[in-house]
């Protein structure tokens, strides 16, 4: 019985390490589904991998409510999505909060926490965003928020943004 248990331990582990998981395999039919145009049943695939934190489905889902692609538009869905992968550490969902914020779409608008979003999105900003989110276009986004925050607010994000920094540095 222990050999047994041990072996389904091991073939269960390789499964884990080298497999595909549940999410993954959603994830990429929902894939299929969505390049078909069939957005309904991509949504609810995506939904179910976002449910388990799967980061890509997260984006995706908060996608689809924002362009209302297999389900009504929703803003405040959108940003909860955006949000759940953002503090999962994709800079993608940290970018799209900074504008959600900037322009108030989902949530009340809050220069603060748009400008907050924005330096954190600089800080983890690397080459492999730059097809998705220009750097210029978030030190663009910084210097607008610049511009309307007062010096003691700009103090007071660029400490909060670098407190939320160091107390996620796995990313």
């Amino acid at each position: 019985m222990k050999k047994l248990l041990i072996t389904l331990v091991i073939i269960f582990s390789i499964t884990i390490i080298f497999g595909e998981t549940d999410c993954e395999k959603l994830f990429r039919q929902g894939e299929k589904y969505s390049n078909n145009n069939e957005f309904k049943k991509a949504f609810d695939l995506y939904k179910k991998a976002a449910e388990k934190d799967h980061i890509n489905s997260m984006l995706k889902i908060a996608n689809f409510y924002k362009e209302g692609k297999g389900v009504i538009k929703n803003y405040k869905q959108s940003f909860k999505w955006f949000k759940n992968a953002a503090i999962k550490g994709n800079v993608s969902g940290m970018y799209n909060l900074g504008l959600m914020y900037m322009y108030g779409t989902g949530i009340i608008k809050n220069y603060k926490k748009s400008y907050e979003w924005f330096l954190i999105t600089k800080y983890y900003w690397n080459d492999s965003y730059k097809d998705r989110i220009k750097l210029n276009d978030i030190k663009k986004n910084i210097k607008k928020l610049e511009n309307i925050l007062n010096k003691s607010q700009l103090n007071d994000v660029q400490e909060n943004a670098q407190m939320w920094v160091n107390h996620h540095e796995e990313f």
